[in-house]
């Protein structure tokens, strides 16, 4: 019997799946199709290998069925074999010839399948069997590049003990030792320098492995890459003139601040703008860098590019311990920026009174004039000069000076893209987006971000204020969600009794659909991009990866959060850009993450979330908390594998409605019993 089962499986498939032995011999010695197909195209002995199933394998192969044989994506019984880490049914299928070099139409061998799951020992099986160590994917990554990435040591260690080229195939077309050093892999990059990987290699942006870790504050790989035979090369630049020591004060990474100054790294080096790693440190608040730094002997009072010192960095970010330190360091209280004003002035205009207290303080218990000011100015010094205006810069029409801005102290919210304080604009409280902007392409993600968020004004977006790209951090200013972001405000509802989850979305919905019939892409929709205002309004914020449908796309490197996106958009190879029918497909999984409570795919690993959707071409199982077939039935809907075929929002906010009216009516009537 070949019919299809509901799955769309042959009851052979079905049998090799679960590894039947005696079921899959009594339906072959019946006459069953050997190498029929289910509607994925796989084979039984596809099936089979995947499971791990070796005696139904032995058999199947035995019986003649196809060893090579191909599923709709190019999957042959020895690609899944590896995918999964089934080492027994690997060997069974080399044994029968299996090609070993077969792989996907985008170039994934099962050795790169092997060394991305790690499965060492089927690594060097592969190798043994003639495996191409140095095939390149489509998109540049070689089995060891990959291996690198995901930190599977022992996987590297083979593939480089069996000559694998050290320098060739990471992800992203950097060489593996750069990708480990994303991660901070230290074994892995041991390992590669321990078999002549170019230790001052610099990619595109001029980073080297060394700066990379600086950047992810990684200092057990850092450690690594400085004591490898005193070769790195600590004070490299890359092309935004930034060493790894200034990325690790900036960053706050003080133990790789202290690591780097140990191994000699120029402590006064000035960027561009002429801040050094204590001016970083400082404007950022990172106390015990600043501590570190000074330890160290950095300068204290080296002035950037607007003569602005540490200190007046600290006074005006009001950080009381980092005014502390360099005052107890001799910092010269007396010194003037280009405005004119002393580290107190600042520390006022910008109501700082405890800190120009704590330094006025100082100056009278220190003698209080300003001689050494006076005489390293008449001597030239430029750690004490006066900065004249050398331009007038046209401002955009949302520049808001930053002087007018108050932040609180500590941040309420971060992440990779910089940190959220609340604050003050002038006398309205706000909350201040600070984004580490380190190259000119995150200039133009910035300034791209700030002209899409003037143009969309709605009562469902976040109403955006302005933003600030002179002198750094660079900062937006937007009104203040007082309730959070929707999946904390559904909870807190849900604790009190109430479902709000209809009315929230179809809010939220509406501010999509205003963006999109502006031709504006949002590009990362997610339920915490949801916020949900004093009013209990649901609104959407967060444009930073956004942009205008008829301008230029970015470029996207990073496929961003896996389980929202859309599967067209987690290709490896043919990726497309994001579009409206990718929203529609993430804000259906925003229906699923307000339903739920949860992720989508809860906690199935990013990996195999792209696996089920690029791959198998399977959606995720109807959670059990969508009672009703109508609610799921709209997100399969906006979540069609065809992007063409996904419902338009315009008919997703028709339903939306329809739901909010019956939750809303549910609720009065447990109200009125």
């Amino acid at each position: 019997d070949n019919g299809g089962s509901a799955e769309g499986r042959t009851a052979l498939g079905t049998a090799a799946f679960y590894g039947q032995l005696e079921a899959v011999r009594l339906l072959l010695n019946r006459g069953a199709t050997i190498d029929s197909k289910n509607e994925l195209g796989a084979t039984p002995l596809i099936l089979a290998a995947q499971e791990g199933k070796r005696e139904v394998v032995q058999l199947l192969l035995e019986r003649g069925a196809a060893v090579n044989a191909q599923d709709r994506e190019g999957a042959t019984p020895l690609l899944r074999a590896s995918l999964f880490g089934r080492l027994s049914a690997a060997r069974i299928l080399l044994e029968y010839e299996a090609d070993v070099n077969l792989g996907y139409a985008d170039g994934f061998t099962p050795l790169m399948m092997a060394a991305d799951k790690g499965h060492a020992e089927l690594v060097e099986l592969l190798i043994e069997k003639h495996a191409s160590i140095d095939a390149h994917a489509k998109d540049g990554e070689t089995a060891l590049g990959i291996a690198a990435y995901f930190g599977n040591r022992e996987a590297v260690r083979v593939l480089l003990e069996h000559g694998a080229d050290v320098e060739a195939g990471g992800c992203g077309g950097d060489m593996p030792l750069l990708t480990a050093a994303v991660k901070g892999h230290a074994d892995t990059i041991q390992l590669m320098l321990d078999h002549n990987a170019h230790i001052n290699y610099q990619d595109k942006d001029g980073d080297t492995a060394l700066q990379l870790t600086a950047y992810k504050g990684h200092t057990d790989a850092a450690r690594v890459l400085l004591e490898h035979k005193g070769t790195a090369m600590v004070d490299l630049v890359n092309s935004g003139g930034w060493t790894p020591l200034a990325t690790a004060a900036q960053r706050g990474y003080a133990k790789l601040v202290a690591l780097l100054a140990e191994k000699n790294a120029a402590l006064d080096w000035k960027l561009d703008d002429g801040r050094t790693a204590l001016s970083l440190a400082a404007e950022e608040t990172h106390l015990e860098t600043v501590r570190v730094l000074i330890e160290h002997g950095a300068t204290v009072d080296v002035a950037d590019g607007e003569s602005w010192t540490p200190l007046m960095r600290a006074a005006y970010r009001g950080h009381e311990e980092i005014v502390r330190c360099l005052l107890h360091a001799n910092a010269n209280v007396y010194l003037q920026n280009g405005m004119g004003r002393t580290a107190v002035d600042i520390g006022r205009a910008n109501n700082r009174h405890d800190v120009a207290d704590l330094i006025e303080a100082h100056q009278q218990e220190h003698g209080g004039d300003n001689t050494s000011a006076i005489a390293a100015r008449a001597e030239g010094d430029v750690t004490a000069s006066t900065s004249a205006v050398s331009g007038v810069r046209k401002q955009a029409d949302w520049f808001i000076n930053r002087r007018e801005i108050r932040r609180d102290r500590e941040p309420f919210s971060s992440g990779s893209f910089g940190k959220v304080y609340r604050g003050w604009w002038l006398d309205s409280r706000v909350v201040v987006k600070c984004v580490a902007v380190n190259s000119e392409a995150d200039k133009r993600t910035f300034h791209r971000e700030a002209r899409i968020w003037k143009k969309a004004r709605h009562p469902n977006i976040v109403q955006f204020y302005g933003a600030c790209d002179v002198g750094s951090p660079y900062f937006f200013i937007c009104e203040e969600a007082s309730n959070g972001n929707l999946p904390d405000y559904l909870y807190h509802q849900k604790k009190e009794g109430r479902s709000m989850v209809w009315r929230k979305l179809k809010e939220a919905a509406l501010g999509l659909h205003f963006l999109h019939e502006r031709g504006i892409i949002h590009s990362d929709l997610k339920c915490n991009q949801i916020l949900v205002g004093k009013d209990g309004l649901a609104m959407l914020t967060d444009f930073g990866l956004s942009f205008i449908s008829a301008e230029s796309r970015p470029e996207m490197e990073t496929v961003g959060a896996v389980r929202w996106k859309a599967p067209e958009c987690l290709q490896r190879t043919d990726r497309s850009p994001p579009t409206v029918e990718s929203d529609l497909y993430s804000f259906g999984m925003c229906i699923v993450e307000a339903v739920t409570g949860e992720m989508p795919w809860q906690d199935l690993p990013d990996a195999a979330v792209i696996f089920y959707l690029v791959r198998r071409k399977e959606f995720l199982v109807r959670p059990a908390a969508f009672k009703d077939d109508a609610q799921w039935e709209l997100v399969k809907s906006l979540c069609a594998f065809n992007p063409s075929e996904r419902m338009k929002l315009s008919d997703a906010i028709k339903q939306l409605d329809a739901f909010a009216l019956e939750e809303l009516i549910q609720e009065r009537m447990q109200q009125e019993q």
